[in-house]
């Protein structure tokens, strides 16, 4: 889709609009590495050892000293050595720090790839059509943002959930079947 716009104002036959072009091509390879970046967390969260996972939820749950006394003595956290998660938290080495931001960078860089595309179609709209289609644009972009800002809010996940109409397709009873379910 980014390729495609980005015909319209790339080129001979396009537009020239650079600040519009310098925004789809940033945004363009903002979402390629951030692609590329979340595919790495997901392979690196994939090869995490039992004991790792392990760890990793008692993180998410606020467990952490439980898992630590959970570790038999002398059991092997990881390959290289035999230290507890408690003690390997509080060293590390240099490429530590680097792949914690990497692994969290993927979904930033894809939202920062794609607001770069949103201006620059803003911005070669706004150049390029009417008062209307401004118009129109501009309100559909503010309402779609915004829906984004209440995933960073602090919400009760179980009142949504309650409130989601969560079903299979498969289960859905139609009015012409009766109150039977579908069959296969």
């Amino acid at each position: 889709m980014q390729a495609q716009v980005l015909s319209l104002v790339v080129g001979d036959s396009g537009i020239h609009l650079p600040l519009a072009s310098a925004l789809f091509l940033f945004g363009l390879m903002a979402n390629v590495f951030g692609a590329l970046l979340s595919f790495e967390a997901a392979r690196w969260f994939e090869m995490l050892t039992e004991k790792e996972a392990e760890f990793c939820m008692s993180r998410q749950d606020g467990s952490f000293s439980s898992v630590d006394a959970s570790f038999e003595e002398g059991a092997a956290f990881n390959r290289e050595d035999e230290k507890s998660p408690e003690a390997h938290c509080r060293s590390y080495g240099p490429a530590d720090p680097w792949i914690a931001v990497s692994i969290s960078a993927g979904p930033y860089l894809v939202i920062l790839g794609m607001g770069s595309f949103i201006v620059g179609l803003l911005l070669y709209t706004w150049r390029t059509q009417g008062p209307a289609t401004k118009v129109v644009l501009v309100t559909f972009c503010v309402i779609c943002a915004a829906l984004f800002p209440p995933f960073g809010l602090r919400h009760n996940r179980y009142w949504v959930l309650d409130r989601l109409n969560l079903e299979r397709r498969s289960d859905v009873r139609y009015p012409w079947s009766k109150g039977r379910k579908m069959r296969c």
